[in-house]
């Protein structure tokens, strides 16, 4: 029998039975205070020295201050009393509000957090003032952070000024900014300022009383006219648009100063390449050459965090150290849906030379080389990701920590539910982000043969998390899964096992296993140990030549339901394999029991250094081999790369990467393109299984045709078999089934 592989959307082969192996203080603390839409003003509590006075009106969906000339400098407030904000170590507490338009010189608009034991009357809180010429960073009327008339004068209309303030060691660090709403959020203004318990030096006042301001707050909002005789203003005004806060609480997820890697799941391709160690109180990656791209990660999994519209969520990892331009550090929030593997999710990659913002391998919003480069060690990477109804906006920000956090490098796109135009590669699937996910680092070899690193490497500390407050309810958590994701060729005495832990005791009953549509409970099955927060459990008698499909499934006493997919198969090495790399060569010729050879030789039983025929043996659309991607079959256009797979026996029995023995795998497949197999088959009933890594796409369709007529000239007749459908893998391979037509 001859098999056309003819792939309709491109990948790569495999057969069971047969198998044909183609190796290819409470929840959601950030939210809008007011949007001010319903034209109502609504928990607000106004402040003015005379009655009537500047008093704010919410009309036309905005929320808007006039004063009158007043002969002397005044303000009027109005505060937001519908709920309180703490402020407290480990916590950033951010104000926004959008100046849609303001008066002129005079007229300062006012963002502040005023302690609920101040009053608004006092100013005395943490404040933020604008005018068309002036800006101001305020700890109270005449105690100034910041007085200054910057030049250029920084625009005053459709602007967002934002005030953030984050309790750190006994300390507040307030943050100011205004961003051009005009321009995508650029931001035109950025100070920083540090409250310590002692009297701070200010650019104008005393700091007294010098203790920073910490506790219950509200959000406040005033005009403050600075009446000039000389040139009044009439009137003095701001119109303001929505009101919004952002509450974060900071959590260091790992200082690795105890050198003990604590709740990290490691992911590599090939067993225990580049697996991080954490050592020296650092968290080090490194990777000997692997003569391709290539990636090892680590998932923190002693959390996961949600991202969710009107929430905000702030990576950080510190960044000691990298290796040279391909040598790429990676901070990425990956979905728990998602494979580590696919790198799908958002991230932030940097070498010496590149900077990316990243969707997915080959998904970039950006990717670029900065002139001059941005410095590679001592910085921080940041990565801050926020729902904004249906989109995601993310911000990629590189840090320099010798200068004092001095931003070096800012960049911020937004993810929208429709195919967004990127820097390179497809946005597909083109929906953004949400729901649950976790803290990964990798290290990316970037491999050049021009240029090789020995060794890649990165070296990460004090990995990071803003998030907001914790919910009273912590979803449980499902660790230690065994087999091994993909896992393949097991024997059926193979066990699945895996631990399950929860801030509350978990009821055995809410502990289930679906197993290819059958589940399985403690009643029938699954083997629950433990107790309280901790159980462990096993599921065994599973059968011989089976590709399976399991998910875990644990649900808390609060009703919160997470789940574990898991992919593996417990098919026979007496299997019939048809490795993709080995279709048929010379026009048609093949061979029924190849052995693997050590790269760049051949013999007279491997396809390896065999040249097939174009249009007879295979077909592919490229005009001449490119030798870094031809290396099994040189004479061949084919592009084919050592595969990221899990190592078989066969493989190792043949010496290894020792002995320069690789598994293949064939990619980047285009529409109607083929590749012809032929073996002697016994006859019988066959299952067929296509063994897939499906990286960029959420579906792929492979076809599998007989060849009717004869296999060793062109322009062959073909019968339809079946299809494989495929399904996201990542860079890690699945068994999918051979549908029948």
């Amino acid at each position: 029998m001859s098999a056309k592989y003819s792939p309709r959307v491109g990948l790569f082969l495999f057969v069971a039975g047969v198998i044909v192996w183609l190796s290819s203080d409470s929840r959601a603390l950030a939210r809008v205070v007011d949007n001010f839409d319903d034209n109502t003003k609504t928990g607000w509590s106004d402040f003015t020295f005379t009655p009537g006075f500047g008093i704010p009106a919410e009309t036309g969906g905005q929320f808007i201050f006039t004063q009158p000339p007043a002969g002397q400098a005044i303000f009027s407030a109005s505060t937001k009393t519908s709920e309180t904000f703490t402020l407290q170590d480990g916590r950033t507490v951010e104000f926004r509000v959008d100046v849609v338009s303001g008066g002129g010189k005079d007229s300062f608009a006012i963002l502040a957090f005023i302690p609920s034991s101040s009053s608004a009357s006092t100013l005395a809180g943490y404040g933020f003032a604008k005018s068309t010429t002036d800006i101001l960073i305020t700890k109270g009327i005449g105690k100034y952070f910041y007085n200054e008339n910057p030049t250029p004068a920084i625009k005053n209309d459709n602007v967002t000024m934002v005030l953030s303030m984050t309790g750190k060691g006994g300390n507040v660090v307030i943050n100011a900014k205004v961003l051009d709403k005009d321009n995508n959020n650029a931001v035109l203004f950025d100070r920083t300022f540090v409250d310590t318990p002692a009297a701070d030096v200010l650019s104008d006042g005393t700091d007294s009383p010098a203790a920073p301001y910490f506790g219950s707050g509200n959000f406040v909002l005033y005009l403050y006219q600075d009446y000039d005789p000389n040139a009044p203003e009439n009137p003095y005004q701001v119109t303001y648009d929505n009101a919004e806060v952002f509450v974060m609480d900071n959590t260091v997820l790992d200082d690795f100063n105890d050198n003990t890697k604590t709740a990290w799941q490691d992911f590599t391709f090939t067993p225990g390449f580049g697996i991080p160690a954490e050592t020296g109180g650092q968290f080090v990656f490194m990777q000997p050459p692997a003569g391709q791209a290539i990636f090892s990660a680590s998932t923190k999994t002693s959390r996961t965090f949600d991202l969710q519209d009107g929430e905000r969520l702030e990576f950080h990892v510190d960044l000691v150290a990298g290796g040279d331009k391909d040598s790429f550090a990676i901070l990425a929030f990956i979905p728990t849906s998602s494979s580590v593997s696919s790198l799908g999710g958002y991230g932030l990659a940097k070498s010496t030379t590149d900077i990316l913002i990243t969707k997915g391998i080959g998904k970039y919003f950006y990717n670029e080389n900065p002139t001059p480069p941005i410095k590679n060690s001592n910085v921080t990477l940041v990565l801050s990701m926020e729902g904004r109804g249906t989109n995601v906006i993310i911000i990629g920000k590189v840090l320099d920590k010798d200068n004092g956090d001095a931003v070096l490098f800012e960049q911020r796109f937004v993810d929208t539910p429709a195919a967004e135009v990127l820097s390179d590669g497809t946005d597909s699937p083109p929906a953004p982000y949400f729901g649950s996910g976790n803290f990964v680092l990798y290290l990316y070899q970037d491999y050049d043969s021009a240029a090789p690193e020995n060794p890649y490497q990165v070296i990460y500390d004090n990995a990071q998390v803003s998030a907001p407050p914790l919910a009273g309810n912590t979803p449980p958590l499902i660790s230690d899964v065994l087999p091994d994701a993909y896992a393949n060729f097991l024997p059926a005495t193979t066990q699945i096992s895996f631990k399950i832990t929860d801030e509350k005791p978990i009821a055995d009953s809410k502990i289930l296993v679906t197993l290819n549509g059958v589940q399985f409970t403690s009643t029938n099955g699954l083997t629950i140990t433990g107790s309280g927060n901790t159980k462990n459990a096993t599921l065994g008698s599973l059968a011989a030549n089976v590709s399976y499909a399991a998910v875990i499934q644990v649900t808390d006493s609060d009703n919160t339901e997470v789940s574990s997919p898991l992919y593996f198969d417990t098919f026979s090495t007496n299997n019939l394999v048809l490795e993709v790399e080995d279709y048929n060569f010379s026009s048609g010729q093949f061979l029924d029991n190849p052995v693997p050879v050590s790269e760049g030789s051949g013999a007279a039983n491997s396809y390896s250094q065999q040249a097939g025929v174009q249009g007879v043996d295979f077909d592919d659309t490229r005009a001449t081999p490119r030798p870094q991607d031809t290396l099994y079959r040189p004479s061949d256009v084919v592009r084919m790369q050592h595969s990221l797979d899990k190592t078989r026996q066969k493989y190792i029995d043949a010496g290894g990467s020792a002995a320069n023995v690789y598994d293949y795998d064939v990619g980047d497949i285009a529409t109607g393109e083929f590749l012809n197999y032929t073996r002697t088959f016994t006859a019988g009933t066959y299952e067929v299984y296509l063994r897939e890594s499906l990286v960029n796409m959420a579906r792929a369709e492979a076809a599998l045709e007989k060849v009717v007529t004869d296999r060793t000239q062109p322009n062959q007749s073909t019968k339809p078999l079946g299809s494989f459908i495929g399904a996201l893998t990542g860079y890690q391979y699945r068994n999918f089934p051979l549908c029948i037509r």
